[in-house]
C-alpha cells in the first residue's frame, strides 16, 4: 500500500455563489507524475452524469514555490498534475458549483449546503483503497451532519474514512437544521431535517422510524450492522426521492407531504425502502456493485432484485410495523399493478433487460418510455410480491423471500454474490417449481397469475373510479401537465391516437370545432364509441385528424377478500403481513 496520506478540506466561503471550495492535501511518497479523476456517477443512481461539468480549475500548491500552477486537463474528468521528484507535499485546490437539489447531486445557498462526495472529490485509482480524512469548515453557525466517525479537531468539522468508496458513501449536510437524536435496538441515530418544523410532523414520524429500523432488522438477525446511522432530509417545494448510503440515506419530501394520509404513506415507503437498502445492495450486491468503477456503467440484469424486491418490501416493513391499516399496504401494490398494466412496453420487456438499460433509459424518461421501457422498481417489486407468494405455497408456509435474503445474507454479506447467486437461492428455499415463475416474470414478459393471491385470501379487483361521472374513453394520448393549450407528452404503442397520426409535442387545438384546454379534454374523451375531428399543430404546421374514443382501461384497482376465507387462509395472510386478516369490502 502506498506510503501517503490524503485530506479533504470542503469550504463555503460565499455561499450565495453556490461554489463548494476543495483542498486536497497530499503528503508522502508522492509520485512526480500522476492523474487524478472525478466520477462521472455516484452509487444507487445509474446514469453517467459527467459530475466534471461543475469543476473550476484544478491548481497545484507546491510548498518550495510560491506560485501554483494549473494543472493539465486530459480528459473531461480526469487531470494530469505534476511535481518535482522526491515531494513529499503537495496541495491541489478547486470549486465545484453545486446548485442541484437531489439526493444525488450537491447544493449550497444562503440557507444551507449538501453534497455527496463523488461529485465533489477527486481520486487517483491507486490511493483508492487508502484510508483518508474529510474536514468541513461550514459558515458560523451553522452545524454539520454525516455519517461518519468524527474526530476532534481545533477548527472545523473532522472526520474518517476507511478509503474512498467509504468517503463517497457518506453524503453530508451543512446548516442550521433540526437534529433530532433518538436510539434504536440500543445504536444512536440521527435524523436531520432541513425544513420548517411545520412542514414535517417529525412527532408522528420518529416513532413510526423506530418500529420500522426493528421490523427490518427483524428479517436479518435483529442486528444491526452499523454503530451509527442518520437520516438526511430536505422538505423542498415539490421534489421527492431516496438515496441509500452505508449508514445513512439521503431522503427528499415535498413540504406538508406528511399532512395526509396517502403522502403519509408514500412518505413511510420511502423510509422503508432507503432503510432496507442497508443490507440489500450496501451489503448484499453483486461482484461488480463495489469497489466501483466511477468512470463508466457497471451492468447487471440483477436491479430488479436490487430496486424491486427493495420496493417490494418497503410496504410489507410498514404494515408488518403495525404503523398504518393492512389496507395501505394492499393500496401501495394495487397502485402499481394498475400502473404497470397500462404501459405498452410490459409486453416486450423483461426486468433484466430494464435491469442492463437503466444506464440509458430509467433516469432518462422521453416521450417513447411508456412504449420502450418498465420500471425494474415498479414490476421489480411486483414480481417480489407474486415470488414471494410463490415460495410460501411451495413450502407450505415453512418458508418465504425473508428466508432467501436471510440465506444470502449469511453467505454474501460484505463479500459479493455471483449474479446467478440470488435466483439460485431463490430455487433453493422454493424448489424448482420456483424455475419457471423466475423465467415468466424476471426473463419473459407475461401477465402474473393472480390465482396466487387466493392462497392469502385476496383476489384484485379493477374498478372505475366514479359511477356518478361519464368515464373518459381509451385514447392513448398523454398530456404534459400545466400547459395551454395541452401539448402532448407520449403516445402510446397500438392506441387510436398513433394510428391517428398524433405524436409526442403535437399541440391540440380544437376537439369537433371547439377550442381544447386542460379541463376540457376529458369531457371530449367521454364521448365513447366516437370518432373526434382534431385539429393539432405538429412541427409548426396545422393538421387536421380523426381520433377514436375507445372504451375506458379501469382505472381503480383494488384488492378484495376471496369469498368466505377459511381460518387456513386467514392464518397464511396474517404469517405474509404480520397482520390480522382484513376482510376487505369487494
Amino acid at each position: 500500500m502506498p506510503n501517503i496520506t490524503l485530506n479533504y478540506t470542503v469550504t463555503m466561503p460565499e455561499p450565495t455563489t453556490h461554489h463548494f471550495d476543495v483542498t486536497l492535501s497530499l503528503k508522502g511518497e508522492i509520485p512526480p507524475e500522476f492523474v487524478m479523476r472525478l466520477p462521472a456517477w455516484t452509487p444507487g443512481s445509474y446514469l453517467i452524469r459527467e459530475f466534471a461539468k461543475h469543476v473550476g480549475d484544478v491548481r497545484v500548491h507546491l510548498p518550495q514555490h510560491a506560485e501554483a500552477y494549473i494543472c493539465t486537463k486530459l480528459t473531461k474528468d480526469t487531470w494530469s498534475v505534476h511535481c518535482p521528484p522526491g515531494t513529499r507535499e503537495l496541495i491541489l485546490t478547486y470549486s465545484v458549483y453545486a446548485y442541484e437539489l437531489t439526493v444525488r447531486t450537491s447544493y449550497l445557498d444562503a440557507l444551507h449546503g449538501y453534497f455527496n462526495g463523488a461529485n465533489l472529490f477527486l481520486y487517483r485509482q491507486e490511493w483508492q483503497s487508502l484510508p483518508c480524512t474529510m474536514e468541513i469548515v461550514p459558515p458560523p453557525g451553522w452545524d454539520v451532519a454525516c455519517g461518519l466517525p468524527q474526530v476532534q479537531k481545533a477548527a472545523g468539522y473532522c472526520f474518517v474514512a476507511e478509503n474512498y468508496d467509504t468517503l463517497v458513501d457518506s453524503p453530508v449536510e451543512v446548516g442550521p437544521f433540526q437534529r433530532i437524536t433518538f436510539e434504536a435496538l440500543g445504536i444512536p441515530h440521527d435524523l436531520v431535517v432541513f425544513g420548517k418544523p411545520e412542514e414535517l410532523d417529525t412527532e408522528r414520524l420518529l416513532p413510526d422510524l423506530k418500529k420500522i429500523i426493528q421490523t427490518t432488522a427483524a428479517i436479518f438477525d435483529n442486528a444491526l450492522p452499523y454503530a451509527y446511522y442518520v437520516f438526511i432530509v430536505h422538505v423542498t417545494e415539490s421534489s421527492g426521492g431516496g438515496l441509500e448510503h452505508r449508514n445513512s440515506s439521503s431522503i427528499d419530501i415535498p413540504r406538508f407531504q406528511s399532512h395526509t394520509p396517502d403522502g403519509y404513506r408514500r412518505l413511510l415507503g420511502l423510509f422503508a425502502h432507503e432503510y432496507f437498502h442497508l443490507w440489500n445492495v450496501k451489503r448484499l450486491r453483486p461482484l461488480n456493485l463495489g469497489p466501483f468503477d466511477y468512470q463508466s456503467e457497471v451492468y447487471t440484469p440483477l436491479l430488479w432484485a436490487l430496486e424491486g424486491i427493495t420496493d417490494y418490501y418497503a410496504p410489507l416493513i410498514v404494515a408488518r410495523s403495525n404503523i398504518l391499516p393492512v389496507e395501505a399496504t394492499l393500496t401501495s401494490w394495487a397502485d402499481a399493478l394498475s400502473k404497470l398494466f397500462t404501459l405498452p412496453a410490459r409486453h416486450t420487456v423483461s426486468l433484466e433487460a430494464s435491469s442492463r438499460d437503466a444506464w440509458i433509459k430509467f433516469y432518462r424518461s422521453d416521450s417513447n418510455t411508456p412504449n420502450s421501457t418498465v420500471s425494474y422498481y415498479q414490476k421489480g417489486a411486483l414480481a417480489g410480491l407474486f415470488i414471494d407468494l410463490a415460495i410460501r405455497e411451495a413450502t407450505d408456509q415453512q418458508k418465504s423471500l425473508d428466508t432467501v435474503m436471510g440465506l444470502l445474507w449469511g453467505r454474501y454479506a460484505d463479500h459479493g454474490y455471483p449474479t446467478e447467486a440470488f435466483e439460485a437461492t431463490i430455487v433453493e428455499v422454493g424448489g424448482e417449481s420456483l424455475r419457471p415463475i423466475l423465467d415468466r416474470y424476471v426473463r419473459g414478459t407475461q401477465w402474473f397469475d393472480e390465482s396466487a393471491l387466493a392462497h392469502v385470501g385476496l383476489r384484485l379487483i379493477r374498478d372505475t373510479k366514479s359511477s356518478e361521472t361519464p368515464p373518459m374513453g381509451t385514447t392513448g394520448i398523454v398530456l404534459r401537465a400545466k400547459t395551454e393549450p395541452p401539448i402532448i407528452q407520449s403516445v402510446l404503442a397500438h392506441s387510436p391516437a398513433e394510428r391517428a397520426g398524433l405524436s409526442p409535442d403535437d399541440v391540440l387545438i380544437a376537439a369537433n370545432g371547439y377550442r381544447v384546454s386542460q379541463d376540457n379534454w376529458p369531457l371530449f374523451t367521454t364521448q365513447l364509441g366516437t370518432r373526434l375531428r382534431i385539429h393539432a399543430f405538429h412541427q409548426g404546421i396545422l393538421t387536421s385528424l380523426d381520433l377514436d374514443v375507445l372504451d375506458p382501461e379501469p382505472d381503480w384497482w383494488h384488492f378484495g377478500s376471496t369469498e368466505a376465507p377459511d381460518a387456513n387462509t386467514q392464518s397464511r395472510f396474517t404469517k405474509w403481513i404480520g397482520r390480522p386478516y382484513p376482510f376487505l369490502k369487494s
